[in-house]
């Protein structure tokens, strides 16, 4: 839900008390957070190819999980290793 309220407030400027109220309802145990260290490939649901734009979303999500006090880990690197740091994460913590 935080990923809709983030582009809401990037698309739009302003997130709708429709959506805030779904938003505030949603609180998981830990939230996987992808750094922008992989190039950007193009797809055709795939905005933002500049690095400051991508730096600037994954600061706003960064900045929400810590306001809203959310538990996260950032995965960082390749794939694999993208993978294996949640792996890790979940076998440790369940």
């Amino acid at each position: 839900m935080e990923t809709l309220e983030i582009w809401s407030r990037y698309a739009y400027g302003r997130i709708s008390p429709e959506l805030a109220a779904v938003c505030s309802c949603s609180d998981y145990d830990i939230y996987f957070l992808s750094y922008i260290d992989v190039p950007w490939v193009y797809d055709p649901l795939r905005e933002h190819p500049s690095s400051g734009d991508r730096k600037k979303i994954f600061h706003s999500h960064l900045s929400l999980l810590e306001e809203k006090k959310r538990g996260y880990i950032i995965l960082k690197g390749d794939l694999r290793q993208r993978i294996q740091e949640a792996k890790n994460y979940l076998l440790n913590h369940s």
